[in-house]
């Protein structure tokens, strides 16, 4: 009945959440946005004698909402967001250093202009990149605190085990999509991220009552591909988020299958968008444009690899042996041996240890409450 409780906050909780803030957004957008756009509407105010644009608070709600949802799935897991919290103030910072590196790297911002933050210029996809080789350092350092350990019934033995860094990814990798969500809404207000002139009447008739600042300085329409990119990432969003959370095969679902699902996801929508943002350049396709392309199609391919592995590999050779951290813990108790004259605590802690870290495949199920 506990468990029901919990399942049914988190649900209406991040329901509540996402579809609240996505639906007033859109309202939002299509109410004010009205008549012919302009540059000054790129910014909202100015803080300090700094332009403060539009684009930056949607990126600052979106990352508020991204964390959030993240604590809720934990606390449907039952686990604690703790080290979460801490890997915020370490997070946030490194997106949006990644952010602007990428920028730089594509050719959107000059380099000169790294430091000037009020200005336009994030490449989220780079800016995640960074974060996830930030977090597989993090976590499985912080997680072994045994204060995050939980507890685990097995043979009707109560049994201390370290949770897996996956199973925290997996709470936080598929919120991104909201954060990516309400980003977007800052490219309609820095008439940005458009694809090829449109010459369908019903289209344009869509986006005169919707979209209506996606006529440029011409009076030609334009596909508005970051409106493409939201619906992929709210379908994203409600399949990795909430439907996956129905699947209770462990053959099917794995621990850090969610967070591979999301990075596979998000590349598969971003492959069908990047030609459509390279038909709304001047050009045709910018350098900028056609190295996300690459990096889109390297970042498919490895997280196809990595899901096949973590589904048919990594539990049978890795996950549930630990092969590499117990050798770790053999090699280092092989040479602390000759250094201890106490070797009985040595030997009950190397044992202590291997009981910790060996855990079975279908572990992510230990928080599903199933």
């Amino acid at each position: 009945m506990k468990t029901d409780k919990k399942n049914q906050i988190w649900l209406l909780s991040s329901l509540a959440l996402a579809l609240g803030v996505i639906t007033i957004l859109y309202v939002l957008v299509c109410t004010l946005c009205r008549g012919v756009w302009d540059e000054k509407y790129k910014i909202a105010f100015t803080l300090f004698g700094n332009e403060v644009a539009w684009y930056g608070i949607f990126i600052a709600i979106g990352f508020v909402c991204a964390i959030i949802l993240s604590c809720l799935k934990m606390y449907k897991y039952g686990i604690s967001s703790e080290p979460f919290y801490f890997f915020c103030f370490i997070g946030v910072p490194v997106a949006i250093i990644g952010a602007r590196m990428g920028s730089c790297f594509i050719g959107q911002t000059e380099w000169e202009d790294y430091f000037k933050t009020f200005g336009q210029g994030l490449a989220i996809e780079w800016g995640v990149m960074l974060v996830v080789i930030v977090a597989l350092i993090y976590f499985p350092l912080i997680l072994r605190n045994e204060k995050y350990f939980v507890k685990d019934q097995t043979n009707k033995k109560i049994v201390m085990r370290k949770i897996s860094m996956w199973v925290y990814l997996d709470c936080i990798a598929p919120a991104i999509f909201i954060g990516q969500i309400i980003g977007r809404f800052g490219n309609y207000f820095n008439h940005e991220v458009y694809g090829g002139v449109i010459n369908d009447a019903s289209t344009i008739n869509f986006l005169k009552i919707f979209f209506p600042w996606m006529e440029d300085s011409s009076h030609v329409w334009r596909q508005p591909t970051f409106f493409y990119e939201q619906i992929g990432n709210i379908i994203g969003l409600f399949l990795i988020y909430f439907v996956s959370e129905i699947i209770k095969s462990n053959r099917i679902r794995k621990a850090g299958t969610l967070a591979i699902s999301y990075f596979l996801w998000y590349g598969i929508v971003r492959i069908i968008m990047t030609p459509l943002r390279m038909q709304g350049s001047a050009s045709g396709g910018s350098g900028g444009e056609e190295m996300n392309l690459i990096i889109t199609i390297c970042w498919i391919v490895f997280a196809f690899i990595f899901l096949l592995l973590n589904t048919f590999i990594f539990p049978k050779y890795l996950r549930n042996k630990r092969v590499i951290y117990l050798s770790f813990i053999s090699i280092t108790f092989f040479f602390k041996r000759f250094f201890r004259k106490n070797n009985n605590i040595l030997i009950n802690k190397y044992h202590n240890d291997k009981k910790k870290f060996i855990r079975e495949e279908n572990e992510i199920f230990w928080y599903n409450n199933f």
